[in-house]
């Protein structure tokens, strides 16, 4: 029922009413009708693309991410090799991997 009817009756305006059904009807119609016109091609072909681009930022995560192993493991093959060759002692070998890890 119109507000201004309810609150000072007929001189304020003329008793308008709406049935709950048909508002629910007319709403829920709407609604159909906007979902229909979202064009879920654009959207899923969006989501694909932001897909996509969130893999590729994660392999290059991965890959620098590698890059800094092998370089680790390489390093650590050297620190091996001097140890074996004398040419440092043992507790430098440690300090050095202790390095090594902070890093």
């Amino acid at each position: 029922m119109c507000g201004s009817y309810a609150r000072h009756g007929k001189k304020a305006c003329t008793a308008h009413t709406i049935k709950e059904d048909f508002l629910k009807e007319t709403i829920l119609d709407d609604i159909q009708t906007l979902i229909q016109q979202v064009d879920k091609e654009k959207y899923i072909k969006k989501m694909a693309r932001k897909s996509k681009s969130t893999k590729s930022d994660s392999q290059k995560k991965i890959n620098k991410i590698n890059k800094q192993i092998d370089v680790l493991q390489n390093r650590k093959r050297r620190f091996i090799n001097l140890l074996a060759d004398e040419i440092i002692t043992h507790e430098e070998y440690q300090e050095s991997m202790k390095q090594q890890i902070r890093n």
